[in-house]
């Protein structure tokens, strides 16, 4: 992947091509930004980058034989670490654990399709379905085994670990290779929560910060690359909130499962269908962890759209004509303070489905304060 290719995040593109030219590039770095900010993208590019025969002083060539291979992910010196799950598909002996090569071929397509995605997206490239994702201690050992090894084409090893907060406690195992790792050796962490990686790891990596993408930037950017509408690409990128792949899913997602079960719990909450509320968390319990996350993502981007659509009287051209009325009903209904409130709920919900909370009974809550704050101005947030 070139620079080029990936969405604004200007400064940090410098900052690492310094460190290339200049020849001092630090041995372990967390590349840390809310989703959708590109870090997975970079540290693709950064890949290609350090192992092009040609690059330039600001970007790799994308024709050598070494871009060619990392645009193809099949770079032998390129190593990548993502969450997973057991593949059925792949026959293992008794004694043996899965590890992420099991999922090459998926990881390979996911990332053509999208350098943006997040858990969500991957987990459904792997049918994960309720099954928890992580990176074990297999995989960990698996990372130790290759950085032993010598480069074959490159004059760089580079690890990328995708999602770090999965580690755990296996990421221990990792302690030492991180602060001295053999000569030429790089590794490219990259997260979204600096909260759920161990301190450990933390210390040990040296810290390149992504910030949400400016909203011209996403606007040309899905103009240039999806040949979208003008108009349309400018309420997307407003609506995005600096998430590229958010703004991705609005434009190619149009009738996404999680926002039809959105509007559906809206309508709950207000038009006070107490009686359906249990069954409504009966239904949020069953979509398992990353569905959950997703669903309350869902919501808080729909809020972000009922504020927009409150203060400057413009609908988002992706609006239906349930949402419309349901935004034009909310945004005449509450003041920016009981939005403000009901999106600080939201937060503390995912907060808590995040570290597997009861999630019907987070669920209920919701739908008790949710219809609180929609109805009243002095609902209190208990979760």
């Amino acid at each position: 992947m070139l620079f080029s290719s990936v969405i604004g995040q200007n400064a940090v593109k410098k900052l690492l091509i310094q460190s290339v030219q200049s020849g001092r590039i630090p041995h372990a770095q967390l590349f840390l930004g809310s989703p959708g900010t590109g870090g997975l993208a970079m540290a693709m590019a950064f890949a290609q980058y350090v192992h092009c025969e040609n690059k330039t002083a600001e970007d790799s060539c994308g024709k050598c034989a070494g871009c060619i291979k990392s645009q193809q992910l099949i770079h032998p010196d390129t190593h990548y670490t993502f969450p997973f799950i057991a593949n059925p598909d792949v026959k293992k002996k008794s004694d043996e654990k899965p590890i992420c090569s099991d999922w090459a071929a998926a990881w390979r397509k996911a990332l053509a399709e999208t350098p943006y995605m997040n858990v969500f997206q991957w987990m459904q490239q792997l049918s994960a379905e309720n099954k928890q994702a992580n990176i074990n201690a297999a995989e960990c050992n698996e990372i130790i085994k290759k950085s032993s090894f010598k480069s074959f084409e490159s004059a760089y090893k580079v690890f990328v670990i995708w999602m770090p907060e999965y580690l755990d406690k296996e990421g221990n195992k990792l302690l030492k290779l991180l602060e001295e790792p053999p000569e030429n050796t790089l590794f490219l962490l990259v997260a979204e929560d600096e909260k759920n990686i161990l301190a450990t790891i933390l210390s040990r990596t040296q810290l390149v910060k992504f910030t949400p993408i400016e909203e011209s930037t996403i606007e040309r950017a899905l103009i240039e690359f999806k040949q979208t509408d003008p108009a349309l690409a400018a309420q997307v990128a407003i609506i995005a909130n600096g998430n590229y792949n958010a703004a991705l899913e609005l434009i190619e997602n149009d009738d996404f499962e999680s926002e039809q079960l959105w509007l559906e719990w809206v309508d709950l909450l207000v038009n006070q269908k107490r009686a359906l509320w249990l069954d409504f968390t009966e239904q949020f319990q069953r979509l398992g962890r990353e569905k959950q996350k997703h669903f309350i993502a869902t919501g808080l981007a729909f809020i972000r759209q009922v504020l927009v659509f409150q203060q400057l009287q413009i609908p988002s051209a992706l609006w239906k004509e349930k949402e419309l009325n349901l935004s034009r009903n909310l945004a005449e209904k509450m003041s920016v303070k009981q939005l403000e409130k009901w999106v600080s709920l939201l937060n503390k919900l995912l907060f808590y489905i995040e570290r597997n909370g009861n999630a019907k009974i987070l669920c209920l809550n919701a739908c008790i304060y949710s219809a609180r704050i929609i109805h009243s101005t002095s609902g209190t947030l208990a979760l």
